[in-house]
């Protein structure tokens, strides 16, 4: 009898989805495999089933396969996967909250991108070299007390959290450029960094009341309209 599934069926391979259909696709155009084993194992294999490595991994390879490459290979090994392109995104903060409904427009109501608002990042500052904060932050101060832990410049952050949410909050998603979606929440506001915590992610709780009511003293210079206070106090 004459089996009716795939070589790849019958062995102990798994195959990803995309090259599942692949396989069904019956296709000669070259796609890229993910194979597991030692650079021996890889080359062995490799020649075995007449196929190209494109590129040596510390655990494995990628390999070029048509569709019948990819069944022969699968009767052989315990799991196969296709490299597929991988992007930026936003997570899910955007729809979670409803921020992609409000840049895209909804019941007729033209889309807003936070364009004009001023939102106070109260953090560890903001590293304004970051492609996706470029021209983001309008005014930057260091609350950072008697040289405790300075920042070389203002346009640094050395510990990086402020950085973090600044893109969540504000950044225009330099890739979003090409529809990967980056973006932050309100794109088109500014934002004016208010640094409260020191290289280590550490500060007073006295540096971010100044900071809060710095915010609040310059709204109407800046249009500030949000707060973004992220420290939390540790009790000691």
């Amino acid at each position: 009898l004459l089996a009716s599934a795939p070589l790849w069926a019958q062995s102990r391979a798994r195959l990803s989805s995309s090259l599942q259909r692949h396989v069904a696709s019956q296709s000669a155009a070259p796609v890229d495999v993910i194979v597991h084993g030692t650079a021996d194992e890889v080359r062995a294999m490799a020649a075995r089933h007449g196929l190209r490595i494109k590129k040596n991994l510390s655990e494995g390879a990628v390999l070029e396969a048509t569709s019948a490459g990819v069944e022969s290979l699968g009767a052989e090994v315990g799991h196969l996967s296709r490299d597929v392109e991988v992007t930026s995104f936003m997570s899910v903060t955007n729809e979670a909250i409803g921020a992609d409904q409000v840049l895209a427009g909804v019941a007729g109501m033209p889309g807003l991108t936070g364009a004009g608002v001023g939102i106070a990042l109260i953090d560890s500052g903001v590293w304004t070299a970051h492609r996706s904060l470029a021209g983001r932050v309008v005014f930057a101060k260091d609350f950072v007390g008697d040289g405790r832990s300075p920042a070389r410049s203002k346009e640094e952050d050395l510990y990086g959290h402020g950085t973090h949410i600044a893109g969540i909050v504000a950044g225009d998603g330099f890739a979003s450029r090409n529809a990967s979606g980056a973006a932050g929440m309100a794109p088109g506001a500014h934002l004016i960094s208010l640094r409260v915590l020191g290289n280590d992610g550490s500060g007073q709780v006295a540096e971010v009341v100044e900071a809060v009511d710095w915010a609040i003293d310059h709204r109407a210079e800046h249009n500030i309209r949000v707060n973004t206070v992220n420290p939390a106090p540790i009790e000691t």
